[in-house]
Formats: C-alpha cells, structure tokens, sequence
C-alpha cells in the first residue's frame, strides 16, 4: 500500500487510539515525501501522548473540519527526535503551508518546540 492517494489534498484525518481503543480523529495539516506523511502540533497534544503509547494509527484525506474525502489507510507513526529530521519536516510543512497565517507564525517558534510525526504505511521503515 502507497499514500499516492494523499497527493494533492491539504488535510489529513489522523486516528489515533486511547488505551482503551477508542478512535480519536484530528484533521491536521501534512507534508508528503513518497510514502512519507510529516506532521506537526504541540508537544502536549493528546495526539502525540497517544501516538507514543501505540503507534498504530489510521489516515484518510479529508477537508479542514475533517470530513473524510477518500477511505481510511492503516498507518504507523512516530514522533521525531532527532533535530536533523525535525528540521525537514519543519521546511516540508512550510514549503507547503507558508502562506496561511497560522504557519508564519509557527516560524518564529523555536523547532524544538514543536512536536514533529511521522507517518508512514504499515510495515514501512520508520526514521531511527
């Protein structure tokens, strides 16, 4: 399986799950390389507490209130660590998003304030 399906959208469905299974969606703002989903949120998101916890997630094209626009693809995700890799992310999201407002801002926060995700299909190599 291949996220070709996610070229040309603006926002992404992410399903993340409590400890007691229950699907939490959040519609967020991605970058793609290939097969290579990158997001961004603050680092106390329950999004990202979730996604340590189990890094099963799903992902499904949808429009910026979350109303799904394709099927839901079975995911793994994890959150970036290494400053290197969250630095490209952070110029992916940019390169894409630099004309809302909302991502200007971002760009005075410092890089490491943020929290930066990856997704990528199930049984696909996660960055180390």
């Amino acid at each position: 399986m291949n996220f070709n399906v996610f070229h040309g959208h603006e926002y992404l469905n992410l399903k993340t799950f409590r400890k007691s299974g229950e699907a939490i969606l959040t519609p967020v703002w991605f970058a793609q390389v290939g097969d290579t989903l990158f997001i961004t949120t603050e680092p106390q998101a329950g999004k990202v507490k979730r996604m340590r916890n189990n890094g099963s997630v799903e992902i499904a094209a949808c429009d910026q209130v979350g109303n799904l626009l394709g099927d839901w693809q079975p995911a793994q995700a994890q959150v970036l660590t290494d400053e290197a890799q969250c630095q490209r992310a952070h110029e992916l999201l940019f390169a894409k998003y630099s004309a809302s407002e909302m991502m200007q801002n971002l760009a005075n926060v410092p890089l490491m304030a943020r929290a930066f995700i990856q997704v990528v299909p199930v049984g696909a190599s996660l960055l180390k």
